[in-house]
């Protein structure tokens, strides 16, 4: 039976159709890292970009986080995945956000941040990108 699914979820969508889903499974991974482990990414993003004076709090806080990832984002690369060739623009559009990220969190967060590292960037280099470019 799983041979079967597995079978029918890798040979009946394009080639497109799957790079959509592996693009929505890339983005649960990313925003993991970002939330959870090591989930260091709001209150560095308060405190680097928007030079908050209350970094854990504002002007992401959870829910703003989650308008953002679960409202847009989720649902964006997840409509992306299921109508594929359909809409060809949702899915550049969120490979756009996924290049973003890319770029984002290989240079501008740590550029402004003087750091090594920053939650997000590991994903944004070994899922992001070469989904991506």
């Amino acid at each position: 039976m799983p041979v079967t699914l597995m079978h029918a979820f890798f040979f009946t969508h394009s080639t497109y159709q799957f790079l959509m889903w592996l693009s929505l499974g890339t983005l649960f991974l990313h925003q993991l890292e970002e939330y959870r482990s090591p989930g260091t990414f709001p209150a560095m993003l308060n405190r680097v970009m928007f030079k908050s004076d209350h970094p854990l709090y504002y002007p992401l806080n959870t829910n703003t986080a989650l308008v953002i990832n679960v409202g847009i984002g989720w649902l964006s690369y997840f409509l992306a995945a299921v109508f594929a060739e359909r809409f060809l623009w949702l899915g550049l559009a969120t490979i756009l956000v996924s290049c973003g990220n890319v770029v984002a969190h290989l240079l501008m967060f740590n550029v402004k941040a003087k750091s090594f590292y920053n939650a997000g960037m590991a994903t944004s280099i070994f899922l992001f990108a070469p989904c991506t470019f």
